[in-house]
C-alpha cells in the first residue's frame, strides 16, 4: 500500500513538471519579435544591452590626451585598421593601430580605401604641406589640397603648389607645371587659376587650367588622359566640374574662345548650345541622366538627356533627376515685390510658395518625393501628400536618407515638439535621446543609428541597442557584418555584433 502511494506521489510530480514545461514552451513560442509593436515603438534605456559577441580588436589609444577629434575602424582585405585623431599640446596626432604620427599643425584625415589597401592624409608642419599614403610621406610643399583615395584604392591623388607652380600627383604620374594666380600679369593675385576636383568614388580626376598663348589666356580641362579646350573664358571663383557618383559622367559649362557672348554646356565628349546662359550640369545618382537650365532667345528651358523642356516663365535654381525614367524635379524661384519665393516642380503638379526650399529629393524611378523647406519662420518636411511641421531647420531637425518607390522601404528622421523620431521601413520609432548617425544596409534589411543621451552614447541595431558609451560609431561591411567602435574610459574599441 505504501509503495503505491509513493508511485502516484512521483506520478504526480511528474505531471506537474510537465504542465509547468508545457506552460513555459507556449509562452515562449508566442513571444513577439522585438521590431513588432511600432506605433511609434520608443527607444529607451529599459532596453539597453550590452553585446556579448567577442571582442576582435581593443587598444587604449586615449592614454595621453583626452580630446579626441575623430575615431573609426576600417576592415579591410588583408589587414584592419583602428584609427584615433586627437589634439594634444595645440598639436594634432594620428593613432593607427599601435603606431602614434604626428605632431601635426594642421592636419586633414585620415581617408581610406574600402578594401584598406591604401589609406593616408594630409598636414601642416613649419608652415610646409605633406601628404603621406600608407608607408610614404611627399612634400614639403608650398600649398598642397584635394586629397583623395579611389574606394577602391586603385588611385589616390591631389594638387599641390612648388616655386609658384601648380603640380598634380595622381599615384606616381605628376602632371604640371601650371600657372599660378600671380603669375598671370594683370590678374588680381588673389583670383585662382586653378581647379582640381574627383568623383565621389575617387575613380576618376579633373582639372582646369589657365596656360598662356600668342599674348592671349586660354583655358583647358583635363579629365583623367583627355585634354578639352582651348576655352575662352571660366569663372574660376564659381567654376564647376560635376562628376555622377560612379565617375562615368562628366560635364562642366564653359564660353568658347572666339565666341565669348555664348555659353555651351560640355557632357563627357559631346558639346551642347550655343546657348544666351546655361546652368552648370546636374547628373541623377547612377548617372545615366543628366539634364541643365538654360535660356535661348530670351526663353527658358530644360533639358534632360536629349529632351528640351519648356519654355519656362521662372528662374531655375538646380534639378532633381530620378535615376530611372529620365523623371526630374525643378527649384525655381520668382520674384515677389523685393524678395524671392521658392516652388519645386514634379510632372505639372507645382508646391509653394515657400520662403526657402532645403531640399528636394526624389525616389529612384521619381514616382516619389520629398521637401523640406521654411514657410513664414516655420519648418516643414513634405513627403508626398503627407506633411509635418518640424521641431526646427536642417539638418539638425531632419534628414531623408532614403526614398522607395513604393513607401514601404522609406528611411528618414525628423524632430517634432522636442522629440525625434526615425522611419525606418514603413515603422515609426520615437528615439530617447538626439540622433547623431544613421545608417542602412544597401539592400534595406539593415538599419543602424547612433543616438546621445545624458552624455552617452547608444547603438540601436534592428531592435537591439548597445551602450551606453562615451562615443560611438559603426560600420557595415560588403560580407554584411555589422561592427561597432566605442570609446568607453581611456579605451577605444571594437567589436564585431553582426
Amino acid at each position: 500500500m505504501r509503495n503505491k502511494k509513493i508511485f502516484l506521489l512521483f506520478v504526480l510530480v511528474v505531471l506537474i513538471f510537465a504542465i509547468g514545461t508545457i506552460i513555459f514552451l507556449a509562452r515562449e513560442i508566442n513571444k513577439k519579435p522585438v521590431l513588432e509593436e511600432l506605433e511609434p515603438k520608443k527607444i529607451n534605456k529599459e532596453e539597453v544591452q550590452k553585446s556579448e559577441n567577442e571582442e576582435i580588436k581593443s587598444s587604449k589609444l586615449l592614454l595621453e590626451s583626452k580630446y579626441l577629434v575623430n575615431f573609426g575602424f576600417v576592415k579591410g582585405d588583408d589587414k584592419d585598421y583602428l584609427f584615433a585623431v586627437y589634439f594634444k599640446d595645440k598639436k594634432s596626432y594620428i593613432q593607427l593601430n599601435d603606431e602614434v604620427f604626428g605632431p601635426y599643425d594642421e592636419l586633414i584625415g585620415p581617408i581610406f580605401s574600402e578594401n584598406g589597401s591604401k589609406y593616408g592624409w594630409q598636414y601642416k608642419k613649419d608652415n610646409e604641406y605633406y601628404v603621406r599614403v600608407n608607408d610614404e610621406t611627399f612634400g614639403p610643399y608650398k600649398e598642397a589640397g584635394g586629397f583623395s583615395i579611389a574606394k577602391d584604392g586603385s588611385k589616390y591623388s591631389w594638387w599641390y603648389v612648388k616655386n609658384r607652380e601648380f603640380y598634380v600627383r595622381v599615384n606616381d604620374k605628376i602632371y604640371g607645371p601650371y600657372l599660378y594666380a600671380s603669375e598671370m600679369g594683370t590678374w588680381d593675385s588673389g583670383i585662382p587659376t586653378f581647379y582640381f576636383t574627383t568623383s565621389p568614388d575617387g575613380s576618376k580626376f579633373a582639372f582646369a587650367y589657365a596656360k598662356a598663348e600668342k599674348e592671349n589666356w586660354k583655358y583647358y580641362v583635363r579629365v583623367e588622359d583627355k585634354i578639352y579646350g582651348p576655352y575662352y573664358y571660366f569663372s574660376f571663383i564659381n567654376f564647376n566640374i560635376s562628376f555622377s557618383n560612379d565617375g562615368s559622367r562628366y560635364g562642366w559649362r564653359f564660353q568658347k574662345y572666339g565666341v565669348d557672348d555664348y555659353y555651351f554646356v560640355q557632357i563627357n565628349d559631346k558639346i551642347y548650345g550655343p546657348y544666351d546662359f546655361a546652368s552648370a550640369p546636374f547628373f541623377s545618382p547612377n548617372g545615366l541622366n543628366y539634364g541643365w537650365a538654360y535660356l535661348k532667345n530670351n526663353k527658358r528651358y530644360i533639358r534632360v538627356n536629349d529632351k528640351v523642356f519648356g519654355p519656362y516663365d521662372f528662374d531655375v535654381e538646380y534639378l532633381v533627376l530620378s535615376n530611372a525614367n529620365k523623371k526630374f524635379g525643378v527649384v525655381y524661384r520668382i520674384q515677389k515685390d523685393n524678395y524671392y519665393v521658392y516652388y519645386a516642380r514634379l510632372d505639372n503638379k507645382i508646391y509653394g510658395p515657400y520662403n526657402i526650399i532645403y531640399n528636394f529629393i526624389l525616389s529612384n524611378n521619381g514616382s516619389r518625393f520629398a521637401l523640406i523647406y521654411e514657410l513664414n519662420g516655420d519648418y516643414y518636411l513634405k513627403i508626398d501628400d503627407q506633411t509635418y511641421k518640424l521641431y526646427g531647420p536642417p539638418p539638425e531637425n531632419v534628414s531623408i536618407f532614403s526614398l522607395s518607390d513604393d513607401g514601404l522601404n522609406d528611411k528618414w528622421f525628423y524632430k517634432k515638439d522636442n522629440k525625434s523620431y526615425v522611419m525606418i521601413n514603413n515603422k515609426t520609432f520615437e528615439i530617447d535621446g538626439d540622433l547623431i548617425k544613421f545608417h542602412s544596409s544597401d539592400d534595406g534589411l539593415l538599419s543602424a543609428l547612433i543616438y546621445k543621451r545624458d552624455d552617452n552614447e547608444y547603438l540601436w541595431l534592428n531592435g537591439r541597442i548597445y551602450g551606453p558609451y562615451d562615443r560611438a560609431d559603426f560600420i557595415f561591411t560588403k560580407n554584411k557584418e555589422v561592427y561597432i567602435i566605442y570609446v568607453e574610459k581611456e579605451t577605444i574599441g571594437v567589436k564585431k555584433i553582426l
